[in-house]
């Protein structure tokens, strides 16, 4: 048994931790504990999260509420912009630079998420997250204020960069605001701004260019980023991480330049030879071969890199091996390719089939948006009440297979009911997921640089999946809408498809021929839809695998009978027997105050 005076300075370093300015109870409940217990070197991991300490919600709120705003802003443009185009093509004569627009902008968020995350892990994540800030601040004013369409697109690669390190430095931020079992509710409001985004971007995109002038589409970036700039700026104070600390020379090497040289360029080379396959050039053409073999190799090379360097490396390759966040990226790559193939085809079903305008085709899927709002909403407050992450990972691909499923059934002519309770079972399924998968990597990974790194595979994976699958869809649409219309006798099917889906109603076609050129229409994007059946259903193989570990908080009795929170809860049983008896005289104080504690007790 410890002596009585290492148990009364346990107790006071808990209150005096617990204590917030005013004298009350942190929110956060540093944890205590009055005397011996048993432990494990799993549970010695857990009481690295109960140690913590976080800030108050004068600061949380400012700073999550900035968070949000910013990285609403970043997901809006990715999708903003698709009904600025014809503005914008037509004001700087680049029709030819079309797929640039939206496509270096993911290229370069994909290829440099994993970069910044090793940023984090090396310097003051304040300023990392700062910089990435300023950095799409930046190419957000190129591409406003561009006199020539390669400065736009210069603008938008800027821009991407500096999204890739929000995207990663706003999970960073959540786990240094909030514990473990509040995280939920925290990555559920920030994830609710890309499916938002998705969805309410085009309308967005489209009401400031018919109201101000496509340049706003990315001036509206500087007055609402800058404020959230100036918030982080003065309230964020992120803890240094302990790499931070070794010399400059060694952090170079550290950072896996190598890594950096072979991923980079592999993932361009991909989504190059996506974006452009199908559409630009056949898939049998050269240059769409080269690109690929292009991929293969220098993805390969950056396997070997990791493998050689191990814990030097991007993605040291224990993390990217452990169990659930393998699963986790599984889970992600259909995630992201699911959510992305609705949010990009469905608003083009009812312009094409129901002949609506951009606009009302934007509030047509208002009920696919305000679903998963409420969806990631209430399951991170489900989260965070049960503890437990896994089973929404599983109820929610259900309720997105049944929904997208319901969803191919889409037909001229169909019910305003069944459209919206349609796109209401699919929003919740695709709202209450995706969030989920950023949690179960949080808890796995206890240690804050391999979150980091985590959260990077995570993000990487979701924009992997959207692009792989958008351009999946894009090949799907573009062959069931030729073969269809091949099937309508004296049909100009050239003429067809270059008036695109707003310009078919324009060329006078027969009614004969206008209603089978919509029902081809129709066949060609519900076709789509089966892909994200598919893709819906394949989630369930990632959370298969995925560990059921809580994430709860225990309260407990303290000293005259406060209740305090101890560690969070264990799902599994002690395996070290040898270490039952091990005295504990606090986990909470600094490391000094807790030595000092063991060496008192062991004599």
């Amino acid at each position: 048994m410890p002596p009585d005076n290492v148990n009364e300075h346990a107790d006071r370093s808990a209150n005096e931790a617990g204590s917030g300015d005013h004298g009350e109870p942190s929110p956060t409940g540093t944890i205590r504990h009055a005397g011996p217990r048993e432990t494990s070197d799993s549970q010695s991991d857990e009481g690295g999260e109960s140690e913590k300490k976080y800030p108050g919600w004068k600061v949380s709120l400012p700073v999550m509420s900035s968070l949000w705003v910013v990285l609403f802003l970043v997901a809006l443009d990715g999708t903003l912009i698709s009904t600025a185009v014809p503005k914008i093509t037509s004001d700087l004569h680049s029709v030819e630079d079309v797929g640039w627009y939206s496509s270096m902008y993911t290229m370069m968020r994909c290829a440099f998420v994993l970069f910044w995350s090793k940023l984090y892990s090396f310097y003051n994540p304040n300023w990392v997250l700062i910089s990435s800030t300023t950095l799409f601040e930046i190419g957000s004013a190129l591409c406003g204020a561009a006199p020539t369409s390669p400065v736009l697109i210069l603008g938008r690669a800027v821009a991407g960069v500096g999204a890739a390190g929000i995207f990663t430095g706003s999970l960073v931020a959540v786990s240094y605001l909030y514990p473990l079992d509040v995280q939920p509710i925290a990555m559920a409001v920030l994830g609710v701004n890309f499916r938002l985004s998705s969805i309410l971007g085009p309308l967005i995109g489209g009401v400031i260019t018919d109201s101000l002038s496509w340049r706003w589409c990315f001036y509206i970036n500087l007055p609402f980023g800058g404020v959230g700039l100036l918030v982080l700026f003065l309230l964020m104070k992120m803890p240094l991480p302990e790499r931070a600390r070794i010399p400059l020379r060694k952090q170079f090497f550290e950072l896996d330049p190598l890594g950096f040289i072979t991923f980079v360029p592999s993932t361009i080379a991909l989504f190059l030879a996506l974006g452009w396959g199908g559409t630009e050039y056949a898939w049998s053409s050269a240059i769409i071969i080269v690109l690929l073999v292009l991929f293969a190799l220098l993805f390969v090379a950056f396997v070997i890199v990791q493998s050689r360097l191990q814990e030097r490396g991007t993605v040291p390759p224990r993390i990217a091996k452990q169990r659930s966040v393998a699963s986790v990226m599984w889970f992600s790559v259909a995630n992201g390719g699911a959510v992305t193939t609705v949010a990009y085809y469905l608003p083009m079903w009812f312009q094409a089939v129901e002949a609506s305008s951009a606009k009302d085709a934007g509030i047509a899927v208002l009920p696919n948006a305000i679903a998963t709002v409420v969806g990631a909403l209430a399951v991170g407050v489900l989260t965070s009440k049960i503890g437990y992450y896994a089973p929404f990972m599983v109820s929610s691909p259900i309720f997105m297979a049944v929904g997208a499923g319901l969803l191919t059934t889409f037909a001229p002519g169909i019910s305003n009911t069944k459209r919206i309770i349609y796109q209401v079972l699919y929003g919740l399924g695709a709202g209450g997921g995706s969030s989920q998968a950023n949690i179960a990597v949080q808890a796995v990974l206890t240690d804050e640089k391999d979150a980091a790194i985590g959260q990077g595979l995570v993000l990487f994976s979701n924009l992997l999946g959207s692009a792989v699958f958008v351009a999946v869809g894009q090949n799907v649409f573009s062959t069931m809408l030729q073969q269809k219309l091949k099937e309508i006798p004296g049909l100009d099917v050239p003429r067809v498809l270059d008036a695109g889906a707003t310009g078919l109603r324009s060329l006078g076609l027969s009614e004969g021929d206008l209603r089978l050129a919509i029902l081809a229409y129709n066949k060609a994007i519900t076709s789509i839809l089966f892909v994200t059946v598919g893709l819906s259903s394949v989630q369930l193989l990632g959370a298969a695998g995925v560990e059921w570990k809580s994430i709860r908080r225990k309260k407990t009795k303290g000293k005259g009978g406060k209740e305090e929170v101890a560690v969070r809860e264990e799902t599994h049983v002690l395996e070290a027997q040898g270490e039952r008896n091990r005295p504990e005289a606090s986990t909470t104080g600094t490391p000094r105050e807790k030595s000092t504690a063991q060496r008192e007790g062991s004599s």
